[in-house]
């Protein structure tokens, strides 16, 4: 299974690791979208480089469905978009597509513009690494346990 929960579960945390001096983690799990970017006025998280622009790219939490033992579960995956930056912005080191949305998955390698500092994609997995058929029914107990109050 994704790393990344279904809807009704709720990531449990989030976050993106930066591959240098010892800089704190970010946590990315609290709103549905930040804002990456220059500009510490407007960006949720700010690259001070000069190959970054002021507002460079955005991850984004967007909802999904996968189909799964002949159910609809619904899931809230990351994306990146890139602004048109003239730098761009790469996932695993490959060039994202100006305005489009690219998803995002667990240790994926981020990096904006020509800024040489990499973050990593991080996501807490479900207990026990749980498969999709686990996720399944626990999802259908708790639609029942729901329906009965």
């Amino acid at each position: 299974m994704s790393a990344f929960l279904p809807l009704w579960l709720a990531t449990s945390s989030i976050a993106l690791i930066v591959w240098d001096k010892a800089l704190p983690v970010i946590n990315i799990d609290r709103h549905s979208a930040y804002l990456i970017g220059r500009d510490s006025e407007t960006a949720d998280i700010v690259l001070d480089h000069p190959g970054v622009w002021t507002q460079h790219a955005v991850i984004q939490f967007c909802r999904t469905m996968k189909y799964i033992n002949h159910e609809d579960v619904e899931f809230i995956r990351p994306y990146i978009i890139d602004f048109g930056t003239y730098n761009g912005t790469y996932v695993n080191r490959e060039s994202v597509r100006p305005w489009r949305r690219r998803e995002l998955n667990e240790n994926d390698k981020l990096q904006f513009g020509n800024c040489i500092r990499e973050f990593v994609l991080r996501c807490e997995k479900p207990p026990d690494d749980e498969d999709e058929e686990v996720v399944c029914k626990k999802k259908r107990r708790m639609e029942a346990k729901e329906e009965s109050l």
